[in-house]
Formats: structure tokens, C-alpha cells, sequence
């Protein structure tokens, strides 16, 4: 059964870009973070938006106020927010 999740990233230059992820393939929330770090930079590398990139990289995305666990309880209609801290 799948465990989908919906994971949006929160911040003035990437908001709005969002990845589902299957929970049962990660066991903490730093590998989500980064997954859908790496999607984001595939995604604007593929569109050829290099300065994005470089921002993309320069970047710490992170959540906070939820734990794994408390992902894995939640509603499947949940959307859990990735914020960003700039390096």
C-alpha cells in the first residue's frame, strides 16, 4: 500500500514546487529534505535555469514542528511544508 505524502517547499524564490513521496522508502525527514532538494535542482537543471540552481544549492531547506513519526500518522491529505535557510 502506498503512504503518499505531499512535500512543498515554503520560500520566496521556490514556493510552490512540491514532490508526493512514498514515506514507506524513507525512514527520517532529512532524506525527504534533501530528495526533494534534488528534484527541485533536476527540475530547474532539465529547464536549463543555471543561476537557479546555483541558489538551489546554496540553499538549506529544512522542516520543523513535525516528526517523522508524526508524518507517518498523519492524513493522507497532508501537506507538510519545507522552509529554507539561506548558507
Amino acid at each position: 500500500m502506498v503512504n503518499n505524502r505531499l512535500f512543498q517547499i515554503s520560500s520566496p524564490i521556490f514556493n510552490g514546487y512540491n514532490v508526493n513521496i512514498d514515506l514507506d522508502e524513507y525512514d527520517n525527514i532529512n532524506v525527504i529534505v534533501n530528495y526533494v532538494k534534488e528534484q527541485l535542482y533536476l527540475y530547474l537543471k532539465n529547464g536549463n535555469f543555471d543561476v537557479l540552481c546555483d541558489k538551489v544549492n546554496n540553499t538549506m531547506f529544512h522542516i520543523h514542528d513535525v516528526t517523522y513519526e508524526n508524518m507517518l500518522m498523519s492524513d493522507v491529505s497532508s501537506i507538510f511544508y519545507i522552509c529554507e535557510c539561506q548558507i
